[in-house]
């Protein structure tokens, strides 16, 4: 659970022009920072999906905020953001992957 967030947006090519059919690739963490295939106790999928741009290159995606969340500092990232002496925070934030025939992801 958490508060609500609406996503709309436009997918258009280099010259401005919509594109429909892109497959939009989207996941984030949850209300408490958790990522769901990295937490063992959330389910599959969670906060994970797919979506499709309409005929004029819109979408909706309805969701909840996600929570800002520390990276783990006993990893790899975590030495690397220590030994350049910045803090492991993330600030809340949605990952995506935009993908159509004809161009580069």
């Amino acid at each position: 659970s958490g508060d609500t967030l609406i996503f709309r947006g436009e997918v258009v090519d280099q010259e401005g022009a919509p594109l429909a059919d892109v497959l939009l690739d989207m996941w984030q963490a949850d209300a408490a920072g958790e990522y769901s295939f990295i937490n063992p106790t959330l389910p599959d999928y969670l906060f994970r999906g797919k979506i499709r741009t309409d005929e004029n290159g819109r979408f909706t995606l309805r969701t909840i905020v996600p929570a800002p969340y520390e990276i783990p500092k006993n990893g790899p990232t975590g030495a690397l953001l220590a030994a350049a002496g910045w803090h492991a925070w993330r600030p809340a934030h949605l990952h995506w992957i935009i993908a159509k025939e004809g161009y580069e992801s």
